[in-house]
Protein backbone atom coordinates (compact mmCIF):
# COMPACT_ATOMS: atom_id res chain seq x y z
CA UNK A 1 0.00 0.00 0.00
CA UNK A 2 1.60 3.53 -0.53
CA UNK A 3 -0.07 6.50 1.07
CA UNK A 4 1.06 8.89 -1.39
CA UNK A 5 -0.70 6.80 -4.50
CA UNK A 6 -4.20 6.68 -2.22
CA UNK A 7 -4.10 10.18 -1.68
CA UNK A 8 -3.30 10.86 -5.35
CA UNK A 9 -6.17 8.74 -6.41
CA UNK A 10 -8.39 10.82 -3.72
CA UNK A 11 -7.32 14.25 -5.12
CA UNK A 12 -8.55 13.08 -8.67
CA UNK A 13 -11.51 15.53 -9.80
CA UNK A 14 -14.25 14.66 -12.51
CA UNK A 15 -14.65 10.75 -11.83
CA UNK A 16 -17.45 9.11 -11.15
CA UNK A 17 -17.73 7.45 -7.87
CA UNK A 18 -17.66 4.00 -9.07
CA UNK A 19 -15.04 4.95 -11.28
CA UNK A 20 -13.04 7.01 -8.31
CA UNK A 21 -13.59 3.90 -6.09
CA UNK A 22 -11.80 1.82 -8.32
CA UNK A 23 -9.05 3.58 -8.83
CA UNK A 24 -8.94 4.11 -5.29
CA UNK A 25 -8.30 0.65 -4.72
CA UNK A 26 -5.78 0.17 -7.53
CA UNK A 27 -3.33 2.98 -5.77
CA UNK A 28 -4.26 1.23 -2.28
CA UNK A 29 -2.47 -1.99 -3.90
CA UNK A 30 0.17 -0.21 -5.97
CA UNK A 31 3.79 -0.51 -3.78
CA UNK A 32 6.01 2.05 -5.11
CA UNK A 33 9.57 -0.57 -6.05
CA UNK A 34 7.45 -3.27 -7.19
CA UNK A 35 4.14 -1.87 -8.73
CA UNK A 36 0.37 -2.75 -8.98
CA UNK A 37 -0.64 -6.20 -10.63
CA UNK A 38 -4.01 -7.03 -8.71
CA UNK A 39 -5.90 -10.41 -10.33
CA UNK A 40 -9.55 -9.09 -11.68
CA UNK A 41 -10.74 -11.64 -9.20
CA UNK A 42 -8.96 -9.73 -5.90
CA UNK A 43 -9.98 -6.07 -7.42
CA UNK A 44 -13.70 -6.96 -8.42
CA UNK A 45 -13.56 -8.09 -4.80
CA UNK A 46 -11.80 -5.17 -3.29
CA UNK A 47 -14.55 -3.14 -5.08
CA UNK A 48 -17.45 -4.63 -4.36
CA UNK A 49 -18.39 -5.23 -8.37
CA UNK A 50 -18.97 -7.52 -10.93
CA UNK A 51 -15.88 -8.24 -13.29
CA UNK A 52 -17.74 -6.76 -16.01
CA UNK A 53 -18.59 -3.73 -14.50
CA UNK A 54 -15.02 -3.75 -12.99
CA UNK A 55 -13.85 -3.40 -16.87
CA UNK A 56 -16.16 -0.78 -18.08
CA UNK A 57 -14.67 1.55 -14.79
CA UNK A 58 -10.90 0.30 -16.00
CA UNK A 59 -11.47 1.54 -19.57
CA UNK A 60 -12.71 4.93 -18.12
CA UNK A 61 -9.82 5.48 -16.30
CA UNK A 62 -7.64 4.78 -19.44
CA UNK A 63 -9.78 6.99 -21.81
CA UNK A 64 -9.20 9.81 -18.95
CA UNK A 65 -5.33 8.91 -18.76
CA UNK A 66 -5.13 8.23 -15.30
CA UNK A 67 -3.62 4.35 -15.89
CA UNK A 68 -2.58 2.23 -18.65
CA UNK A 69 -2.68 -1.66 -18.43
CA UNK A 70 0.24 -4.11 -20.01
CA UNK A 71 -0.91 -7.15 -20.41
CA UNK A 72 2.04 -10.15 -19.49
CA UNK A 73 2.24 -14.09 -20.24
CA UNK A 74 5.00 -16.57 -19.33
CA UNK A 75 7.49 -16.73 -21.38
CA UNK A 76 7.85 -20.68 -20.63
CA UNK A 77 4.39 -21.63 -20.86
CA UNK A 78 2.65 -18.76 -23.07
CA UNK A 79 0.33 -19.03 -20.18
CA UNK A 80 -1.28 -15.25 -19.30
CA UNK A 81 0.02 -13.45 -16.43
CA UNK A 82 -2.53 -10.79 -14.42
CA UNK A 83 -2.20 -7.28 -15.83
CA UNK A 84 0.58 -4.50 -14.63
CA UNK A 85 -1.47 -1.40 -14.15
CA UNK A 86 0.92 2.02 -15.15
CA UNK A 87 -0.51 5.66 -13.48
CA UNK A 88 -0.35 8.62 -14.64
CA UNK A 89 2.05 9.57 -11.14
CA UNK A 90 4.50 7.43 -12.27
CA UNK A 91 7.47 8.42 -14.49
CA UNK A 92 7.97 7.81 -17.72
CA UNK A 93 3.95 6.61 -17.59
CA UNK A 94 3.82 9.20 -20.73
CA UNK A 95 6.81 7.55 -22.92
CA UNK A 96 5.67 5.03 -24.99
CA UNK A 97 6.14 1.43 -24.18
CA UNK A 98 9.06 -0.73 -26.02
CA UNK A 99 7.77 -2.16 -29.01
CA UNK A 100 7.95 -5.94 -27.26
CA UNK A 101 4.95 -5.04 -25.22
CA UNK A 102 2.22 -4.58 -28.13
CA UNK A 103 1.99 -0.96 -27.35
CA UNK A 104 3.27 2.23 -28.60
CA UNK A 105 4.32 4.03 -31.79
CA UNK A 106 2.32 2.53 -35.19
CA UNK A 107 3.03 5.85 -37.12
CA UNK A 108 6.20 5.95 -39.57
CA UNK A 109 8.27 8.07 -37.36
CA UNK A 110 11.16 6.43 -35.21
CA UNK A 111 9.60 6.21 -31.74
CA UNK A 112 12.06 7.36 -28.80
CA UNK A 113 15.02 4.45 -28.35
CA UNK A 114 14.27 2.16 -26.30
CA UNK A 115 17.13 1.02 -23.68
CA UNK A 116 16.29 -2.93 -24.36
CA UNK A 117 16.59 -2.49 -28.09
CA UNK A 118 18.93 0.53 -29.42
CA UNK A 119 21.61 2.32 -27.99
CA UNK A 120 20.46 5.44 -25.96
CA UNK A 121 22.27 8.77 -25.45
CA UNK A 122 20.44 8.63 -22.11
CA UNK A 123 20.60 5.84 -20.47
CA UNK A 124 24.29 4.43 -19.68
CA UNK A 125 24.24 0.91 -18.47
CA UNK A 126 27.84 1.43 -17.46
CA UNK A 127 27.08 4.44 -14.86
CA UNK A 128 23.62 3.86 -14.48
CA UNK A 129 22.93 0.45 -13.18
CA UNK A 130 19.81 1.20 -11.48
CA UNK A 131 17.81 -1.56 -13.51
CA UNK A 132 19.91 -4.49 -12.65
CA UNK A 133 19.05 -4.45 -8.66
CA UNK A 134 15.56 -4.87 -9.47
CA UNK A 135 16.07 -7.89 -11.88
CA UNK A 136 15.26 -10.58 -9.22
CA UNK A 137 12.89 -8.61 -6.95
CA UNK A 138 10.72 -8.66 -10.26
CA UNK A 139 11.26 -12.05 -10.36
CA UNK A 140 10.71 -13.44 -7.42
CA UNK A 141 7.38 -11.36 -7.13
CA UNK A 142 6.25 -13.00 -10.41
CA UNK A 143 6.35 -16.23 -8.84
CA UNK A 144 5.09 -16.02 -6.10
CA UNK A 145 1.57 -13.96 -8.34
CA UNK A 146 1.83 -17.25 -9.94
CA UNK A 147 1.49 -19.18 -6.85
CA UNK A 148 -1.07 -17.09 -5.91
CA UNK A 149 -3.43 -16.79 -8.69
CA UNK A 150 -3.17 -20.67 -8.80
CA UNK A 151 -4.33 -21.04 -5.26
CA UNK A 152 -7.17 -18.38 -5.65
CA UNK A 153 -8.03 -20.03 -8.72
CA UNK A 154 -8.37 -23.61 -7.02
CA UNK A 155 -9.92 -21.89 -3.86
CA UNK A 156 -12.43 -20.15 -6.36
CA UNK A 157 -13.57 -23.65 -8.18
CA UNK A 158 -13.95 -25.55 -4.73
CA UNK A 159 -16.00 -22.54 -3.88
CA UNK A 160 -18.00 -22.65 -6.77
CA UNK A 161 -18.54 -26.68 -6.52
CA UNK A 162 -19.82 -26.03 -2.63
CA UNK A 163 -22.12 -23.15 -3.98
CA UNK A 164 -23.27 -25.41 -6.99
CA UNK A 165 -24.12 -28.53 -4.38
CA UNK A 166 -26.09 -25.99 -2.21
CA UNK A 167 -28.07 -25.23 -5.53
CA UNK A 168 -28.65 -28.64 -6.64
CA UNK A 169 -29.26 -30.06 -3.53
CA UNK A 170 -27.98 -33.64 -1.93
CA UNK A 171 -31.01 -35.47 -3.70
CA UNK A 172 -32.07 -33.79 -6.49
CA UNK A 173 -33.92 -31.24 -4.46
CA UNK A 174 -32.81 -27.96 -6.52
CA UNK A 175 -32.89 -25.13 -4.45
CA UNK A 176 -36.19 -23.06 -6.13
CA UNK A 177 -35.50 -20.28 -9.07
CA UNK A 178 -31.63 -21.21 -8.86
CA UNK A 179 -31.26 -22.02 -12.37
CA UNK A 180 -32.71 -18.23 -13.12
CA UNK A 181 -30.36 -16.82 -10.79
CA UNK A 182 -26.41 -15.72 -10.37
CA UNK A 183 -24.21 -18.71 -9.84
CA UNK A 184 -20.96 -16.04 -9.88
CA UNK A 185 -22.73 -13.75 -6.83
CA UNK A 186 -23.58 -16.27 -4.87
CA UNK A 187 -20.12 -17.89 -5.02
CA UNK A 188 -18.50 -14.11 -4.04
CA UNK A 189 -21.55 -14.06 -0.86
CA UNK A 190 -20.09 -17.72 0.25
CA UNK A 191 -16.61 -16.36 -0.11
CA UNK A 192 -17.15 -13.44 2.12
CA UNK A 193 -18.47 -15.57 4.79
CA UNK A 194 -16.21 -17.47 7.22
CA UNK A 195 -15.34 -20.69 6.70
CA UNK A 196 -17.68 -21.91 10.00
CA UNK A 197 -20.50 -20.04 8.35
CA UNK A 198 -20.19 -21.66 5.44
CA UNK A 199 -20.36 -25.45 7.00
CA UNK A 200 -23.31 -23.96 8.70
CA UNK A 201 -25.14 -22.63 6.26
CA UNK A 202 -24.34 -25.88 3.91
CA UNK A 203 -26.11 -27.58 6.89
CA UNK A 204 -29.29 -25.77 7.30
CA UNK A 205 -30.36 -25.38 3.75
CA UNK A 206 -32.66 -28.17 3.68
CA UNK A 207 -33.71 -26.81 7.01
CA UNK A 208 -34.41 -23.99 5.57
CA UNK A 209 -36.45 -24.92 2.64
CA UNK A 210 -38.30 -26.79 4.71
CA UNK A 211 -39.38 -23.99 6.80
CA UNK A 212 -40.28 -21.86 4.13
CA UNK A 213 -42.62 -24.53 2.58
CA UNK A 214 -44.52 -24.69 6.30
CA UNK A 215 -44.78 -21.10 6.05
CA UNK A 216 -45.78 -20.79 2.45
CA UNK A 217 -43.58 -18.23 1.44
CA UNK A 218 -40.92 -18.39 -1.52
CA UNK A 219 -37.53 -19.10 -1.12
CA UNK A 220 -34.79 -16.10 -1.32
CA UNK A 221 -31.82 -16.89 -3.82
CA UNK A 222 -28.99 -19.03 -2.86
CA UNK A 223 -26.91 -15.77 -3.05
CA UNK A 224 -29.02 -13.52 -1.16
CA UNK A 225 -29.61 -16.74 1.87
CA UNK A 226 -25.78 -16.64 1.92
CA UNK A 227 -25.52 -12.47 2.31
CA UNK A 228 -28.24 -11.72 4.36
CA UNK A 229 -27.27 -15.21 6.79
CA UNK A 230 -30.54 -17.00 6.47
CA UNK A 231 -29.54 -19.95 7.91
CA UNK A 232 -29.68 -18.38 11.01
CA UNK A 233 -32.79 -18.28 11.25
CA UNK A 234 -33.08 -21.93 11.46
CA UNK A 235 -31.43 -25.14 13.06
CA UNK A 236 -31.20 -28.43 12.35
CA UNK A 237 -32.96 -30.39 14.82
CA UNK A 238 -32.40 -34.35 15.13
CA UNK A 239 -34.59 -36.26 12.57
CA UNK A 240 -37.77 -37.38 14.87
CA UNK A 241 -38.32 -40.88 15.00
CA UNK A 242 -41.80 -41.97 14.15
CA UNK A 243 -43.53 -44.76 16.05
CA UNK A 244 -41.05 -44.11 19.37
CA UNK A 245 -42.70 -42.75 22.67
CA UNK A 246 -42.77 -38.73 23.75
CA UNK A 247 -39.76 -39.49 25.87
CA UNK A 248 -37.49 -41.10 23.30
CA UNK A 249 -34.74 -38.92 22.00
CA UNK A 250 -32.63 -39.60 18.83
CA UNK A 251 -28.63 -39.84 19.20
CA UNK A 252 -26.62 -36.89 19.38
CA UNK A 253 -29.78 -34.93 19.44
CA UNK A 254 -29.68 -32.10 22.45
CA UNK A 255 -31.35 -34.46 24.97
CA UNK A 256 -29.20 -37.32 24.39
CA UNK A 257 -25.87 -34.77 24.17
CA UNK A 258 -27.24 -33.37 27.32
CA UNK A 259 -27.27 -36.51 29.38
CA UNK A 260 -24.24 -37.50 27.67
CA UNK A 261 -22.73 -34.14 29.06
CA UNK A 262 -24.37 -34.11 32.49
CA UNK A 263 -22.87 -37.61 33.74
CA UNK A 264 -19.45 -36.51 32.19
CA UNK A 265 -19.49 -33.67 34.34
CA UNK A 266 -20.71 -35.57 37.52
CA UNK A 267 -18.07 -38.82 37.16
CA UNK A 268 -18.93 -42.55 37.94
CA UNK A 269 -20.67 -43.34 35.08
CA UNK A 270 -18.65 -44.68 32.57
CA UNK A 271 -20.86 -48.09 32.06
CA UNK A 272 -23.81 -46.18 31.43
CA UNK A 273 -22.08 -43.80 29.31
CA UNK A 274 -20.34 -46.93 27.48
CA UNK A 275 -24.20 -48.16 27.46
CA UNK A 276 -25.46 -45.29 25.65
CA UNK A 277 -22.49 -44.84 23.07
CA UNK A 278 -23.24 -48.38 21.86
CA UNK A 279 -26.47 -48.01 21.31
CA UNK A 280 -25.49 -44.54 19.37
CA UNK A 281 -23.30 -46.27 17.01
CA UNK A 282 -26.26 -48.45 15.53
CA UNK A 283 -28.36 -45.42 15.93
CA UNK A 284 -30.15 -46.39 18.40
CA UNK A 285 -31.69 -43.48 20.78
CA UNK A 286 -33.20 -43.46 24.67
CA UNK A 287 -35.76 -42.73 26.52
CA UNK A 288 -34.88 -39.72 29.06
CA UNK A 289 -36.49 -37.80 31.68
CA UNK A 290 -38.07 -34.03 31.58
CA UNK A 291 -34.72 -32.92 32.95
CA UNK A 292 -32.86 -33.56 30.19
CA UNK A 293 -35.77 -32.37 27.57
CA UNK A 294 -35.74 -29.18 29.59
CA UNK A 295 -32.50 -28.33 28.49
CA UNK A 296 -32.89 -28.65 25.00
CA UNK A 297 -32.49 -25.00 24.83
CA UNK A 298 -29.12 -24.77 26.08
CA UNK A 299 -27.41 -26.78 23.27
CA UNK A 300 -26.78 -25.93 20.03
CA UNK A 301 -26.00 -28.07 17.00
CA UNK A 302 -22.30 -27.78 16.13
CA UNK A 303 -21.22 -29.33 12.24
CA UNK A 304 -18.60 -31.79 12.91
CA UNK A 305 -14.69 -30.46 11.94
CA UNK A 306 -15.90 -26.78 12.62
CA UNK A 307 -14.09 -24.78 14.90
CA UNK A 308 -16.49 -25.23 17.70
CA UNK A 309 -16.33 -28.86 17.01
CA UNK A 310 -12.63 -28.51 17.47
CA UNK A 311 -12.89 -26.72 20.63
CA UNK A 312 -15.05 -29.14 22.02
CA UNK A 313 -12.34 -31.82 21.05
CA UNK A 314 -9.85 -30.30 23.06
CA UNK A 315 -11.46 -29.83 26.08
CA UNK A 316 -12.63 -33.52 26.36
CA UNK A 317 -9.08 -34.63 26.29
CA UNK A 318 -8.27 -31.87 28.30
CA UNK A 319 -10.75 -33.84 31.15
CA UNK A 320 -9.76 -37.30 29.76
CA UNK A 321 -13.51 -37.76 28.54
CA UNK A 322 -14.59 -40.20 26.02
CA UNK A 323 -15.08 -38.59 22.93
CA UNK A 324 -19.10 -39.19 20.90
CA UNK A 325 -19.07 -41.88 18.94
CA UNK A 326 -18.85 -40.99 15.16
CA UNK A 327 -21.30 -39.61 13.89
CA UNK A 328 -22.33 -42.08 10.62
CA UNK A 329 -24.13 -40.17 7.89
CA UNK A 330 -24.62 -36.89 10.12
CA UNK A 331 -22.85 -33.90 9.81
CA UNK A 332 -23.75 -32.36 13.31
CA UNK A 333 -24.03 -33.33 17.35
CA UNK A 334 -25.36 -30.77 19.98
CA UNK A 335 -23.11 -29.68 22.37
CA UNK A 336 -23.65 -26.83 24.94
CA UNK A 337 -24.20 -23.30 23.65
CA UNK A 338 -21.15 -21.40 23.49
CA UNK A 339 -19.99 -17.49 23.12
CA UNK A 340 -16.75 -18.29 21.10
CA UNK A 341 -14.85 -21.04 19.26
CA UNK A 342 -12.21 -21.66 21.22
CA UNK A 343 -11.20 -24.19 24.22
CA UNK A 344 -11.91 -21.19 26.96
CA UNK A 345 -15.19 -20.19 25.27
CA UNK A 346 -16.16 -24.56 25.60
CA UNK A 347 -14.78 -24.19 29.31
CA UNK A 348 -17.55 -21.38 30.05
CA UNK A 349 -20.19 -22.81 28.32
CA UNK A 350 -19.70 -26.05 30.01
CA UNK A 351 -19.83 -24.06 33.78
CA UNK A 352 -23.12 -22.43 32.39
CA UNK A 353 -24.86 -25.36 31.23
CA UNK A 354 -23.80 -27.33 35.09
CA UNK A 355 -25.54 -24.53 36.41
CA UNK A 356 -28.31 -25.29 34.04
CA UNK A 357 -28.43 -28.61 35.19
CA UNK A 358 -28.96 -27.81 38.84
CA UNK A 359 -31.63 -25.70 38.35
CA UNK A 360 -33.75 -27.89 35.82
CA UNK A 361 -33.00 -31.19 38.72
CA UNK A 362 -34.41 -28.18 41.39
CA UNK A 363 -37.41 -27.66 39.35
CA UNK A 364 -38.28 -31.30 38.54
CA UNK A 365 -37.23 -32.81 41.70
CA UNK A 366 -34.57 -35.16 40.88
CA UNK A 367 -31.26 -36.70 39.47
CA UNK A 368 -32.82 -38.71 36.82
CA UNK A 369 -31.56 -42.07 37.80
CA UNK A 370 -34.46 -44.20 36.62
CA UNK A 371 -33.35 -43.10 32.57
CA UNK A 372 -30.04 -43.78 33.91
CA UNK A 373 -30.38 -46.96 34.79
CA UNK A 374 -32.96 -48.17 31.98
CA UNK A 375 -29.27 -47.07 29.58
CA UNK A 376 -27.86 -49.96 30.85
CA UNK A 377 -30.73 -52.51 31.52
CA UNK A 378 -33.41 -51.86 28.86
CA UNK A 379 -33.27 -48.51 26.80
CA UNK A 380 -35.32 -48.17 23.87
CA UNK A 381 -34.11 -49.07 20.15
CA UNK A 382 -34.75 -47.28 17.19
CA UNK A 383 -32.95 -45.59 14.09
CA UNK A 384 -32.97 -41.81 14.15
Amino acid sequence: MSHAATDWAIQQRGLKPATKLVLWHLCDRYHPDHGCFPSQDTLAHDCEMSRSSLNEQLLKLEEVGLIRREQRRDERTNRAKSTIYRFKFESGFADDPCPESGHGSVSGNDPEPCPENAESRVQNLDTNPVREPVIEPVTEREARESADEDGETENRRKLEARVKRLEQGKDGKVWPGSVGSSTEWAVRQFAALSETDRLVAEERRDAYLAECKRQKCRPVAVGVYLRDRKFEAVEVEAKPVTGMPEDYAPAFGPVWSAWRTAALVEGGKESWIAALDRKARVRSGHKFGDIWFALKPTMEPVTEGSPKWQAWQRLFEARGWTWIPPLGNQSVAYFPKMDGADPPAAERALVAFVAEVEKAKAEHGGGGDGEERAVQERGHAGSD
